[in-house]
Order: C-alpha cells, then sequence, then structure tokens
C-alpha cells in the first residue's frame, strides 16, 4: 500500500505550487460571519436605492408661472407624472359654467407637460380650501373637462352680476 499523503510540516520545505495552492484554499473559503455581514450590507444598499427612487414620484413637481386673470388664483397645484395633476383654486367670485371652462383649459394649458388626468376644485372667498369646494371640473381621457358645481343657481345675483 501506498503511505498516506501528509501536508508538509514546517521543518519540510515546500515548493512555491505547494505554497500558493495552499493560499488559495485558504482564502477561498469565507468565514460565515463574514457572508452574513456582505449579505445584510448589499441588502441596505438596496433598501435605500429603492427608496430613494420611488420617493422622488411623491414630490410635487415645479409649476409654470400661474396664468392672469382677475376671476381666480391658484392655491395649490400637485403633479404627478404622467398620471394626475391637481390644483386648488380660489375664485373671487361665482362665475359661470361657461367661465369655469375657460378658467379650466387656462389652468390645463399653463403646464406644459401632459397628465392623463386632470382635477381641478373651485372655492370661493371664505370657503376653507380642502372641505369641499364650490364646483369641479375634471379632464379625463378626453379633453372636454366635465363640469360639476355643487351649490349653483344660475341668476344674476348669483354669479355677482
Amino acid at each position: 500500500m501506498d503511505a498516506p499523503t501528509t501536508a508538509p510540516t514546517s521543518t519540510e520545505p515546500m515548493n512555491i505550487e505547494e505554497r500558493l495552492d495552499r493560499l488559495g484554499k485558504e482564502n477561498r473559503t469565507l468565514r460565515p460571519g463574514l457572508v452574513g455581514l456582505l449579505l445584510l450590507v448589499l441588502v441596505v444598499v438596496a433598501f435605500v436605492v429603492l427608496v430613494v427612487i420611488a420617493g422622488n414620484g411623491d414630490q410635487p413637481e415645479p409649476r409654470k408661472p400661474t396664468p392672469k386673470d382677475d376671476r381666480f388664483s391658484i392655491v395649490s397645484d400637485i403633479g404627478q407624472q404622467p398620471q394626475k395633476r391637481t390644483v386648488d383654486v380660489r375664485l373671487l367670485r361665482k362665475v359661470s359654467k361657461e367661465e369655469l371652462i375657460t378658467i379650466a383649459y387656462k389652468i390645463k394649458e399653463s403646464d406644459g407637460r401632459s397628465y392623463k388626468r386632470t382635477f381641478i376644485t373651485y372655492y370661493l372667498p371664505g370657503m376653507a380650501v380642502g372641505a369641499g369646494g364650490w364646483a369641479t371640473t375634471h379632464f379625463g381621457l378626453f379633453d372636454s373637462p366635465q363640469v360639476r358645481i355643487l351649490t349653483f343657481t344660475e341668476t344674476p345675483s348669483d354669479l355677482g352680476r
């Protein structure tokens, strides 16, 4: 029988190939704790990257200057392109349905970007923003807006004329 091969002891000289082979074997095996730490770092970095990427979509986009009109002023304008744009508008007085449509187009065209939907809520003087508006116009799949006046009777006194 052949004699079992044993690793050279420190007293026996090793040639270069044996030394390189031994170093390679020792360095190829990572300690389990080090592998776990590397995986944890990788997961944390991936999570941070995802949060940063996802968080940027929720930020309101910068707007062009508000269109000048003596009938209204824009209170807030938040766009989440390409999905939707939400605009709160303070009217200086009640206006007719036709004037609401004109104002809606003016607001929609004030931003050069396109959105699938644009929601505009109108508030009369003294109404709290966010507590339900006086009227709404919504642009959806079509270019013409849906107009809804919540408390409106079309008489000259109601229109401020």
